[in-house]
């Protein structure tokens, strides 16, 4: 078998086999908890992120057939959308905000285990405008929930009977 072929096509084949295998991965669905309902982000915002990482994945490959400045600018660009989007890639396929009767529960790369909130502690609660975030606060524990989340509209009609149920005045 000619190295050569090889190369430009199995290598190609591999890695495309590799990357749908991955990508099938990273979109498994996780099973809830029964009565939980789940936030979650959309395909579209966790494609958005993979394409990410293959954009830079592609400055970083271009910065190899250059010189001078312009590799220097396709590897600046790589570390750039790189750090971008790994950052998405945590967030849009670690993160799940779930919610019941009796509570809120977030998980996060960014934190260790689930964390509840139950609706009854509440003391607090916000909207970021900038970042598009709830915040429920319950003494130091802050929850943030993204209005990027697929699910507000069921999330939202569930907060307006869970404030007229509990009393608790949203500031």
């Amino acid at each position: 078998m000619d190295w050569d072929l090889f190369q430009r096509f199995g290598l190609k084949v591999i890695g495309a086999i590799a990357g749908v295998l991955i990508l099938a991965w990273l979109f498994r669905s996780e099973p809830t908890t029964v009565g939980r309902r789940e936030l979650h982000y959309s395909r579209r915002l966790k494609i958005v992120a993979v394409l990410t990482l293959v954009f830079a994945a592609a400055c970083a490959y271009g910065g190899t057939l250059t010189t001078g400045s312009n590799a220097l600018w396709a590897y600046g660009l790589a570390i750039v959308f790189d750090a971008g989007g790994l950052y998405l890639i945590a967030e849009t396929f670690t993160r799940h905000v779930r919610y019941d009767e009796s509570c809120l529960y977030d998980r996060s790369i960014w934190r260790r285990g689930e964390r509840a909130l139950a609706w009854q502690d509440l003391t607090g609660y916000d909207y970021s405008e900038v970042n598009q975030w709830h915040i429920f606060c319950a003494g130091p524990l802050k929850v943030r929930v993204s209005g990027l989340l697929a699910g507000q509209d069921e999330f939202l009609t569930f907060l307006e009977r869970k404030i007229v149920e509990t009393g608790f005045l949203v500031q």
